[in-house]
Protein backbone atom coordinates (compact mmCIF):
# COMPACT_ATOMS: atom_id res chain seq x y z
CA UNK A 1 0.00 0.00 0.00
CA UNK A 2 1.37 3.36 -0.79
CA UNK A 3 1.55 5.80 2.15
CA UNK A 4 0.17 8.47 0.20
CA UNK A 5 -3.05 6.87 -0.93
CA UNK A 6 -5.08 8.53 1.52
CA UNK A 7 -4.37 12.19 0.28
CA UNK A 8 -6.53 11.45 -2.90
CA UNK A 9 -9.92 12.02 -1.35
CA UNK A 10 -8.64 14.84 0.85
CA UNK A 11 -7.23 16.61 -1.94
CA UNK A 12 -10.71 16.02 -3.81
CA UNK A 13 -12.77 17.44 -1.31
CA UNK A 14 -10.43 20.43 -0.95
CA UNK A 15 -10.63 20.84 -4.91
CA UNK A 16 -14.20 20.39 -4.82
CA UNK A 17 -14.28 22.65 -2.02
CA UNK A 18 -12.66 25.55 -3.63
CA UNK A 19 -14.35 25.10 -6.89
CA UNK A 20 -17.77 26.07 -5.16
CA UNK A 21 -16.04 28.64 -2.75
CA UNK A 22 -15.44 30.58 -5.94
CA UNK A 23 -18.39 30.41 -7.50
CA UNK A 24 -20.50 31.85 -4.44
CA UNK A 25 -17.93 34.44 -3.93
CA UNK A 26 -18.68 35.24 -7.78
CA UNK A 27 -22.59 35.16 -7.47
CA UNK A 28 -22.03 37.65 -4.52
CA UNK A 29 -19.94 40.24 -6.18
CA UNK A 30 -22.24 40.09 -9.08
CA UNK A 31 -25.21 40.58 -6.93
CA UNK A 32 -23.58 43.40 -5.09
CA UNK A 33 -22.66 45.21 -8.63
CA UNK A 34 -26.20 44.11 -9.97
CA UNK A 35 -27.84 46.59 -6.34
CA UNK A 36 -25.37 48.52 -7.24
CA UNK A 37 -23.26 48.47 -3.89
CA UNK A 38 -19.54 48.21 -5.65
CA UNK A 39 -17.38 51.22 -7.65
CA UNK A 40 -17.75 52.00 -10.81
CA UNK A 41 -14.34 50.66 -11.70
CA UNK A 42 -14.75 47.24 -10.20
CA UNK A 43 -18.35 46.96 -12.49
CA UNK A 44 -16.19 47.10 -15.37
CA UNK A 45 -14.27 44.33 -14.23
CA UNK A 46 -17.27 41.77 -14.13
CA UNK A 47 -19.63 43.41 -16.90
CA UNK A 48 -20.11 41.04 -19.85
CA UNK A 49 -20.18 43.28 -23.01
CA UNK A 50 -21.22 40.74 -25.61
CA UNK A 51 -21.80 42.83 -28.57
CA UNK A 52 -17.61 44.27 -28.57
CA UNK A 53 -16.77 40.42 -27.68
CA UNK A 54 -16.01 37.77 -30.10
CA UNK A 55 -16.08 34.66 -28.22
CA UNK A 56 -13.08 32.17 -27.39
CA UNK A 57 -14.80 29.37 -28.88
CA UNK A 58 -14.76 30.80 -32.13
CA UNK A 59 -10.87 31.21 -31.52
CA UNK A 60 -10.13 27.66 -30.76
CA UNK A 61 -12.75 25.73 -33.59
CA UNK A 62 -10.65 28.28 -35.77
CA UNK A 63 -7.50 27.23 -34.60
CA UNK A 64 -8.28 23.34 -34.14
CA UNK A 65 -9.78 23.19 -37.77
CA UNK A 66 -6.24 24.68 -38.73
CA UNK A 67 -4.34 22.50 -37.17
CA UNK A 68 -6.85 19.40 -38.68
CA UNK A 69 -6.31 20.47 -42.10
CA UNK A 70 -1.97 20.63 -40.98
CA UNK A 71 -2.44 16.68 -40.02
CA UNK A 72 -3.94 16.16 -43.28
CA UNK A 73 -1.31 17.57 -44.79
CA UNK A 74 1.20 15.41 -43.41
CA UNK A 75 -1.11 12.41 -44.57
CA UNK A 76 -1.44 12.78 -47.69
CA UNK A 77 2.30 14.09 -48.54
CA UNK A 78 5.02 11.59 -48.06
CA UNK A 79 7.41 13.57 -47.69
CA UNK A 80 6.49 14.41 -44.19
CA UNK A 81 8.23 11.25 -42.28
CA UNK A 82 10.75 14.14 -39.76
CA UNK A 83 9.27 14.92 -36.51
CA UNK A 84 10.94 18.34 -36.73
CA UNK A 85 8.98 19.16 -40.32
CA UNK A 86 5.30 17.71 -38.58
CA UNK A 87 5.97 19.74 -35.69
CA UNK A 88 7.00 22.71 -38.04
CA UNK A 89 3.49 22.64 -40.22
CA UNK A 90 1.47 22.21 -37.12
CA UNK A 91 2.81 25.65 -35.30
CA UNK A 92 2.56 27.12 -39.01
CA UNK A 93 -1.08 26.14 -39.06
CA UNK A 94 -2.28 26.85 -35.68
CA UNK A 95 -0.74 30.31 -36.54
CA UNK A 96 -2.51 30.89 -39.42
CA UNK A 97 -5.31 29.74 -37.51
CA UNK A 98 -4.94 32.65 -34.96
CA UNK A 99 -4.22 35.20 -37.78
CA UNK A 100 -7.75 34.04 -39.01
CA UNK A 101 -9.14 34.62 -36.00
CA UNK A 102 -7.84 38.11 -35.81
CA UNK A 103 -8.87 39.19 -38.86
CA UNK A 104 -12.68 37.61 -38.48
CA UNK A 105 -12.40 39.10 -34.65
CA UNK A 106 -11.32 42.89 -35.93
CA UNK A 107 -14.45 42.63 -39.31
CA UNK A 108 -16.93 41.85 -36.30
CA UNK A 109 -16.08 44.28 -33.99
CA UNK A 110 -16.42 47.04 -36.97
CA UNK A 111 -19.79 45.67 -38.12
CA UNK A 112 -20.42 45.83 -34.19
CA UNK A 113 -19.49 49.20 -34.27
CA UNK A 114 -20.80 50.47 -37.68
CA UNK A 115 -24.77 48.81 -35.54
CA UNK A 116 -24.00 50.86 -32.93
CA UNK A 117 -23.60 54.30 -34.74
CA UNK A 118 -26.53 53.72 -37.05
CA UNK A 119 -28.76 52.69 -34.19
Amino acid sequence: MNNFEFFIPIVLFMCVAFIIKVISDNRVRKAAIDHGQINENIKYLYSQNWENAVPSSLKWGIVLIFMGLAFLLIQFVPDFDSDKLTAAILFIMAGLGFIAYYALGKYLYKVNELKKQNE
